[in-house]
C-alpha cells in the first residue's frame, strides 16, 4: 500500500490550470486510461487522464497494480517533459484532477495514427511512405542521444501520430514497460497487441531493453506502411530435429508480408536490416537516418514529392 501521492511529484515546471477538458469528446480509450478533447488558452489540446475506476479508493490507497500504473504514468510526464523534439509529441502541462486527485497529462492535438492512416487507404505516395519513416527515425536518433537513452519500448503503429500534412511524431514515452498494450491507444480500437513490433531479445527473460529494440519497432512499421496489413508473424518456434524447439528468424517469421514488397522498392533492404535478429546488427537511429535522407534524393521519392506538389496546387485552385 502507498500512500496519497501530490502535485510535488509532477515536473513542478510543467505544472498548468484553467485547462477546459471535453468529457463527451472521446479521442481513445485503453485499459487504464483516455485520451479526451482539450482545450488550453485557447489552443486544442489532447488530455490523457487515469480511468477512475482503477483507483477505487482513490490516491489514499494503492495496491501494487494501481501502483505500478501511476508511476508509469509519473514516468511518462517526467519523459515528456525532458523531450524537445519536433518528431516527438509536445507536452504542454500537466495537473491533477480537481476531483479524483489523479494526474492528468495535457499534450499538443495531432490530427490521426499511423494505424489510422493504414486502415483507411490502400496506397501512400513514396514520398509520404519515407517522410513518415524519416520523421520517426529521427525522432528514435534523438530519445536514442540521451544517456542513458530513452528507449520507447512500444512503437507500434498506434503510437506514431501525425500531422495534417502526415508529417509523424512519437508519442505515448514511458508508459509502455508496465503492460503488454499501451494504456492508451489513439483509435477507437487498440491494437490486438504490440508482441508484433517487439524483438526476439524482448521477448526472454530477462528481457534485453537497448534502442535496438526500438530500431526493430520501426522496421516492423515500415511493413506494416508497405503492405497495409497488421504485421502479424508467423510462429517464433517450430519443431526441428529430435522433437526440439527451434527459433525461427524474423525475416522468415515475416516472410508473407516481406514477399509483398517488391526487392527493388527503397525501403525494402531497409526493413531487413532493422529487423536483424542480433540486435548489434541493426542501424542505430542515427545511421537509419542518413540511409533515409539518400533515398530522399533517389528518383522515385523525387518524382513523387513533385507530383504531390501538383496535385496540392491543382486542389488549392478549385472552389471551396
Amino acid at each position: 500500500m502507498a500512500d496519497r501521492k501530490s502535485d510535488s511529484t509532477l515536473p513542478r515546471d510543467y505544472i498548468i490550470t484553467d485547462v477546459e477538458v471535453r468529457e463527451e469528446k472521446m479521442l481513445g480509450e485503453g485499459a487504464y486510461g483516455v485520451v479526451k478533447s482539450g482545450r488550453f488558452y485557447g489552443l486544442d489540446c489532447a488530455v490523457k487522464k487515469l480511468k477512475p475506476s482503477m483507483f477505487p479508493a482513490g490516491m489514499k490507497q494503492l495496491d501494487q497494480q494501481t501502483e505500478l500504473i501511476l508511476q508509469s504514468f509519473y514516468n511518462e510526464c517526467e519523459k515528456m517533459s525532458r523531450v524537445r523534439h519536433p518528431n516527438v509529441v509536445q507536452l504542454l502541462g500537466v495537473f491533477s484532477d480537481s476531483k479524483t486527485r489523479l494526474p492528468v497529462i495535457v499534450m499538443e492535438l495531432m490530427n490521426e495514427s499511423l494505424s489510422r492512416l493504414l486502415h483507411r487507404t490502400k496506397v501512400l505516395p513514396c514520398h509520404v511512405e519515407v517522410n513518415i519513416v524519416h520523421d520517426v527515425a529521427q525522432a528514435l536518433a534523438y530519445l536514442h542521444s540521451f544517456r542513458p537513452p530513452i528507449v520507447h519500448r512500444d512503437l507500434s503503429s498506434n503510437n506514431i501520430l501525425l500531422t495534417e500534412g502526415y508529417r509523424a511524431k512519437v508519442t505515448d514515452l514511458g508508459v509502455a514497460k508496465v503492460a503488454k498494450g499501451s494504456f492508451f491507444s489513439w483509435d477507437d480500437t487498440p491494437a490486438p497487441g504490440t508482441l508484433v513490433y517487439m524483438p526476439p531479445e524482448v521477448r526472454k527473460v530477462p528481457a534485453d531493453l537497448t534502442p535496438a529494440m526500438d530500431i526493430f519497432a520501426i522496421g516492423v512499421n515500415m511493413i506494416q506502411i508497405k503492405t497495409h496489413r497488421f504485421p502479424r508473424p508467423g510462429p517464433e518456434f517450430i519443431s526441428g530435429r529430435l522433437g526440439f524447439s527451434k527459433m525461427v528468424p524474423e525475416k522468415d517469421r515475416r516472410r508473407d508480408h516481406l514477399d509483398l514488397i517488391a526487392r527493388s522498392n527503397s525501403l525494402k533492404q531497409l526493413i531487413l536490416d532493422c529487423i536483424r535478429d542480433n540486435p548489434r546488427d541493426r542501424p542505430t537511429g542515427m545511421k537509419l537516418c542518413e540511409r533515409l535522407t539518400k533515398i530522399k534524393t533517389e528518383h522515385d521519392y523525387l518524382d513523387s514529392l513533385q507530383r504531390g506538389k501538383m496535385t496540392a496546387e491543382v486542389s488549392s485552385l478549385l472552389p471551396r
